[in-house]
Formats: C-alpha cells, sequence, structure tokens
C-alpha cells in the first residue's frame, strides 16, 4: 500500500475514533436531550468540513485522487 493509501486509512480511522467520541460522550450536568443532539450534528457537520478542507489541501499537493 502506498502512501496515500496509508494516509487515507489514517485519516478514516481518526475520523471513526472521533466520531466515536463525540456520540459516546456523556456529559455529567443535565441538559436536554434536543441540545445534546444538536451537538452532536454540529460535531458531524465541523468532522465534515474539515474532511473537504484536507482533500482540498492533499490535491494541491499533488496526493489526491
Amino acid at each position: 500500500m502506498g502512501r496515500v493509501g496509508k494516509l487515507l486509512v489514517l485519516l478514516v480511522l481518526a475520523g471513526v475514533v472521533g466520531l466515536g467520541v463525540a456520540f459516546l460522550y456523556q456529559p455529567r450536568r443535565p441538559e436536554s436531550r434536543l441540545g445534546r443532539i444538536g451537538r452532536r450534528i454540529r460535531v458531524v457537520g465541523y468532522a465534515y468540513v474539515a474532511a473537504l478542507l484536507i482533500s482540498a489541501a492533499l490535491r494541491l499537493a499533488g496526493w489526491g485522487f
């Protein structure tokens, strides 16, 4: 597997771990269920935007697909 493949696997694993922590983390203070869901949706949205920016940077560097 080339360097790009290894980097892609690393980014996917980091994303899965990050999303797992975001979805499994339970705050200790009581708050509404809707507030937690909204925060998790924002985290997923930020992760998606970050993935797009990383992909664009890799393409500009000549590593993209």
